[in-house]
C-alpha cells in the first residue's frame, strides 16, 4: 500500500485507537484498585505520530497494507513502584485480555549488552467485549502494554537518551560508571521490596503492643474505630499525625483515648452535614452539584472523611481557632 492511502486509514483509525486505549485503561485501572495495586505513575498511552510512522517504515524497509500490521501504533505504559506488583499484573492482563503476543525485553540481551527489560504484551479486546454496541468500532485493533517498575522506566529513559546498547560501544571512562548505574537501579528494586515486606510484617504486630504513633498504626486505629463509610481512598494520614502531634498527643493509647471521648458528637456532626447537603440538593437540583463524589457520599449517608472526623473531634477538644491556626499551617506547608 502507498504511504497516501495508508496515512489515509490512520487518520481514519485514529480515534479508535484512541478509544481502545482508554478503554484499556478504564478497565485496568478498575483492577488494579480492586488489587490495592498502587502505580509509581499513572497509567499513559499514546498514539504514534504519522511522522514516526513513516520514518519507521522507512528505517525498517517495511511496507504494510493496513495501518493494524504496525503492531506498536498505539501504546500503553503501567510503571509499578514495586516489582511484586509484576506478576499480579501480568496474571491481570492475561485473564481480562486477547494476548497475541508477550515478551520479556531482558531475554533480548547478549553478555555484551546493557539492560534492564520490561514486559510487553500486544492485546486486543475479547469478543465479548466487541459484541457492546460502543465497542464495536474497536474488534481487531492492537494495542501494545509495556509492564516495568519505576527503576526499569528510569533505565529505559536514560539509555534512550545516552543510546548505549553494548558494552563494547561505550568508552572505556564511561562503561564502569553505567554499569554501576545499572546495578544500583537493580538494587533500588530490592529495597522497595525490603520496606515492602518489612512494612508487612510490622502490620502484624498487634496495636496493643505498640506505644508511639507513626502513620501505620494510625490508619489501622482509625480503620477500627471509625466508620468504614467515612473513608476515603487517599486518606492523608501524615497529615493527621503531625496535627495530633501539634497538640501533643504521641501516643496509641492517646488518640484512642481522645477519639473515644468525642466521636459520638463528631458523628451527630457528619449526619447533620448530610442532611443540610441532601437539602441543598432538594432545593438547587442535584444537577447543580459538580462534585460526583461528594454526592456518592452524601447517598451513602456521610460526609466528613476519616481526617475530617479526626478534626471535628480536635475542635471539641482544643476549640475551633486553634485547630483552624494548625490547618492553615499545614496548606501553607503543602
Amino acid at each position: 500500500m502507498e504511504f497516501h492511502d495508508l496515512k489515509k486509514q490512520y487518520e481514519l483509525e485514529f480515534s479508535n485507537y484512541n478509544s481502545l486505549c482508554k478503554e484499556v485503561i478504564r478497565q485496568l485501572e478498575v483492577l488494579f484498585k480492586e488489587k490495592s495495586i498502587k502505580l509509581a505513575v499513572p497509567i499513559h498511552f499514546r498514539i504514534k505520530e504519522w511522522e514516526s510512522i513513516t520514518d519507521k517504515c522507512q528505517r525498517y524497509s517495511l511496507r504494510p497494507s493496513k495501518i493494524g500490521e504496525i503492531n506498536d501504533l498505539a501504546g500503553i505504559r503501567i510503571v509499578t513502584l514495586f516489582k511484586s506488583d509484576i506478576s499480579t499484573i501480568q496474571q491481570i492482563i492475561k485473564s481480562t485480555f486477547m494476548i497475541l503476543r508477550e515478551e520479556d525485553t531482558a531475554n533480548r540481551l547478549s553478555e555484551d549488552q546493557f539492560g534492564y527489560g520490561s514486559i510487553h504484551y500486544e492485546i486486543t479486546l475479547p469478543d465479548s467485549w466487541v459484541k457492546i454496541p460502543a465497542l464495536r468500532t474497536l474488534k481487531g485493533k492492537n494495542v501494545e502494554i509495556q509492564l516495568r517498575t519505576a527503576s526499569q522506566h528510569a533505565w529505559a529513559a536514560a539509555s534512550h537518551i545516552l543510546n548505549y546498547k553494548k558494552e563494547s560501544h561505550v568508552p572505556h571512562p564511561v562503561r564502569r560508571t553505567i554499569n554501576r548505574v545499572s546495578a544500583l537501579l537493580e538494587t533500588v528494586d530490592l529495597e522497595f521490596e525490603r520496606v515492602l515486606q518489612e512494612r508487612q510484617e510490622f502490620d502484624q504486630i498487634p496495636i496493643e503492643d505498640q506505644d508511639t504513633l507513626n502513620t501505620d498504626n494510625l490508619r489501622k486505629i482509625l480503620n477500627r474505630v471509625l466508620p468504614a463509610d467515612n473513608k476515603k481512598e487517599d486518606e492523608d494520614y501524615s497529615t493527621m499525625l503531625d496535627e495530633l502531634n501539634h497538640f501533643e498527643i504521641n501516643t496509641v493509647g492517646g488518640v484512642e483515648s481522645l477519639i473515644s471521648k468525642h466521636l459520638s458528637k463528631a458523628l451527630e456532626d457528619d449526619k447533620k452535614h448530610v442532611e443540610s447537603f441532601k437539602s441543598r440538593m432538594k432545593s438547587e437540583g442535584a444537577d447543580k452539584v459538580d462534585d460526583e463524589e461528594i454526592i456518592e457520599r452524601i447517598t451513602k449517608g456521610v460526609f466528613y472523611s476519616h481526617i475530617g472526623l479526626l478534626r471535628s473531634i480536635f475542635r471539641k477538644e482544643f476549640g475551633s481557632t486553634k485547630v483552624d491556626e494548625v490547618i492553615n499551617k499545614n496548606i501553607q506547608i503543602e
